[in-house]
C-alpha cells in the first residue's frame, strides 16, 4: 500500500478525533483566556461550553449531543452573526451589545477567539450528517443542559455579567425586565423554543436526509455555503478589526487587574478591578510606556470585588497601557 493511501486511510478513521481535538484545544484557550477576569465567569456562556460539548460528541460520535448543542446554539450564534456582519458594514450593532470583538481592548487572540461563532456550526452539521443515528430523547438532553447552564449563570452572575443572558434580556430592547420575573419566563421559552421546536424540526429533517440522497445532497452544499460564509466572516472581519484602534492594557501590578477597554470620538474607557483590596482608597494611575497619561475616574462599583472605569483622552493609536493603584486602608 502506498504511503499516501495510508494517510488517507488514516485519516478516514481519525478525522473525528482531529476536529474533537481542535475544539478541545480551543475550549482550553477560551478557559485560560476567559479566566484572567478576576471574580468573572465569562467561561460559562454556552458558546464556550458548546466548544467543549462539540469536542466531547466528536471524541464520542455522538450526533445526538451535537443536534442538543446545535439546537441552542441556532438560535444564539444566527443573531450574533447577523450583527457581526450589520457591524462590518455599519460599524453598529442592532440586535444585540454583547459582541466584543471590535472593541478597543479586544487583543488579536480574543478576536480569534471570538470567531468560534462563525466556525461552530457548520463542523456540527457536518459530525451529524457522518455520524448518524439520531436518539429520540435529544429533547431531554436539551432540556437538561439549559436547566443546569441556566440556573449555574443565574446564580453566579453579576448584572453586568448577564451570563447567557440569565438576568435580563441581552437585545438591545426590553431591559427593564430582570430578575426571578425574567429569568423563569426566559428559562421556559428557551427550553420550548430549543427542546420541542427546533430541536425536533432538526431531527425530522436530518433524518429525512439519511433516508434521501437528494436532500443529503441539498444539505451538503448548504454545508459548504457555510463554510464560504465563514471565511468571509474572517476576512471581513479581520479588516474591520484592523482599522480599530487598539488599547491593550498591561497586567503587571500586583493590586489592579485591566480587564477591558472601548473607545469613542473622545477617548478610551478601561474597566479595572483591584485586588486583594476590600476596603480603604486606591489612586490609579495611567501609563503608556513610562509616561503618566491624563485620565479621569468616571465610575467606581463594588460588585463581588472593587474596580471601575477610567477614562483616558486620546492617547496614541494601538499603544499598550498600564496602570498602577497606590492604596491605602481607610
Amino acid at each position: 500500500m502506498k504511503k499516501r493511501e495510508i494517510v488517507n486511510n488514516w485519516f478516514k478513521e481519525n478525522w473525528n478525533y482531529i476536529i474533537g481535538a481542535i475544539f478541545f484545544i480551543w475550549w482550553v484557550v477560551d478557559l485560560s483566556i476567559k479566566l484572567r477576569d478576576i471574580g468573572s465567569h465569562e467561561y460559562l456562556w454556552f458558546c464556550s461550553i458548546s466548544l467543549l460539548l462539540v469536542a466531547i460528541a466528536f471524541f464520542i460520535k455522538s450526533s445526538t449531543l451535537l443536534l442538543s448543542t446545535l439546537s441552542i446554539l441556532l438560535i444564539f450564534h444566527l443573531l450574533w452573526n447577523f450583527d457581526f456582519f450589520y457591524y462590518i458594514f455599519k460599524s453598529k450593532f442592532i440586535i444585540t451589545d454583547k459582541i466584543d470583538l471590535f472593541g478597543a481592548g479586544c487583543t488579536p487572540i480574543e478576536f480569534i477567539d471570538g470567531l468560534r461563532h462563525v466556525f461552530s456550526i457548520p463542523f456540527i452539521l457536518l459530525g451529524i450528517i457522518y455520524f448518524g443515528k439520531l436518539k429520540k430523547y435529544h429533547w431531554i438532553l436539551t432540556s437538561s443542559i439549559l436547566l443546569i447552564l441556566g440556573h449555574v449563570s443565574y446564580f453566579l452572575t453579576s448584572f453586568n455579567e448577564n451570563l447567557n443572558c440569565s438576568i435580563r434580556t441581552c437585545l438591545s430592547v426590553g431591559r427593564d425586565f430582570t430578575g426571578l420575573k425574567y429569568f423563569y419566563p426566559y428559562l421556559i421559552i428557551l427550553i420550548i423554543l430549543c427542546g420541542f421546536v427546533i430541536g425536533p424540526f432538526l431531527y425530522k429533517l436530518f433524518n429525512k436526509c439519511y433516508k434521501n440522497r437528494r436532500y443529503m445532497r441539498i444539505l451538503k452544499i448548504s454545508i459548504c455555503l457555510f463554510f464560504i460564509l465563514m471565511v468571509i466572516a474572517i476576512f471581513l472581519g479581520s479588516i474591520k478589526y484592523s482599522n480599530i484602534n487598539h488599547y491593550y492594557c498591561k497586567n503587571n501590578n500586583e493590586n489592579i487587574f485591566c480587564n477591558g477597554a472601548n473607545s469613542n470620538m473622545h477617548g478610551i474607557y478601561i474597566k479595572y478591578n483591584l485586588r486583594d483590596v476590600k476596603e480603604g482608597k486606591c489612586n490609579i494611575s495611567v501609563f503608556s510606556l513610562e509616561k503618566v497619561l491624563n485620565s479621569t475616574i468616571k465610575d467606581v462599583y463594588k460588585d463581588n470585588i472593587l474596580g471601575g472605569i477610567i477614562f483616558v483622552p486620546k492617547p496614541e493609536r494601538n499603544t499598550y497601557v498600564r496602570l498602577e493603584a497606590n492604596c491605602s486602608n481607610i
